[in-house]
């Protein structure tokens, strides 16, 4: 069996690979291939039938494509462990304004469920002082720095079970957001159904 499908960068980095390596013990006749890309990317390719399915972090309005959901994540505010600027203890939004942020590139679904939530508490803009097109360039620069990102939880495990980064908790407010699969509507796969159910039962890895 061959599964073609897409994850959004956050999903193809983190999540995707320990669950496609216990999916291949359980199923070893299964060849994956995975494109990675920003959610936009993936939907499109999906659209065009270059991929039978994807997982993305959003979800966009389009008819011909439906949407499942799949895990929760949160968005955490986070900056390296040895960071004296921040003492234990929640942030204010006033103070969360100032800090030096690092940012993701534009069609990053990430950065969109970012402002979208932003918006509902009247803040258009953070202190971004650069940005970077990947998560893992993100943290290897916060490593070496003092300044400040908002990532996925599911990123940043082992950088906290290593004292790497941290997290700094914001005073009422919370960035969440689902990762769904998503297909083309009407479309029909066994071995996709499969391999969603595997997934839904084993993404806590």
């Amino acid at each position: 069996t061959h599964l073609n499908f897409g994850a959004s960068t956050t999903v193809a980095n983190y999540i995707v690979p320990k669950i496609m390596a216990a999916y291949k013990l359980k199923y070893p006749f299964t060849h994956f291939t995975v494109k990675s890309g920003n959610s936009e990317e993936i939907e499109e390719l999906i659209l065009n039938q270059q991929l039978d399915f994807g997982i993305t972090e959003g979800k966009n309005t389009n008819r011909k494509l439906q949407f499942k959901n799949f895990i929760k994540d949160e968005i955490v505010l986070v900056t390296r462990y040895g960071n004296t600027m921040v003492k234990q203890g929640a942030v204010s939004k006033k103070q969360f304004i100032e800090f030096p942020v690092i940012e993701r590139e534009g069609g990053s679904g990430t950065r969109k469920i970012i402002y979208k939530t932003l918006k509902k508490d009247g803040i258009d803009k953070l202190n971004v002082t650069m940005h970077l097109n990947s998560t893992e360039a993100i943290k290897n620069y916060l490593y070496h720095t003092n300044s400040f990102a908002l990532l996925s939880r599911y990123a940043i495990q082992e950088d906290l079970q290593y004292h790497k980064l941290k997290t700094v908790p914001i005073k009422d407010l919370v960035f969440e957001r689902w990762f769904y699969f998503v297909c083309r509507t009407g479309f029909q796969s066994k071995t996709m159904d499969q391999f969603q159910r595997f997934f839904l039962h084993n993404h806590n890895l």
